[in-house]
């Protein structure tokens, strides 16, 4: 049980640090705000694709869009 809450804890917090974190800024740095904010969240979405819906991969960088 306490190992299924921290993987869903930890997993979900890793992944903002690294696209809403590391990736965002030195993206931003190069880019601007506007441009690093649709690529991080384009890249977040295809990472979604696995999932094989569409819904969810639109859903997912809408979210992305929305939280970043």
């Amino acid at each position: 049980m306490y190992s299924a809450v921290i993987l869903i804890v930890c997993t979900g917090f890793l992944e903002e640090l690294i696209f809403r974190g590391m990736i965002y800024r030195a993206a931003k740095e190069k880019m601007g705000t506007k441009q690093s904010l649709i690529l991080v969240s384009l890249i977040n979405a295809a990472m979604h694709i696995s999932n094989l819906s569409f819904l969810h991969v639109v859903f997912v960088f809408l979210l992305a869009v929305l939280i970043t």
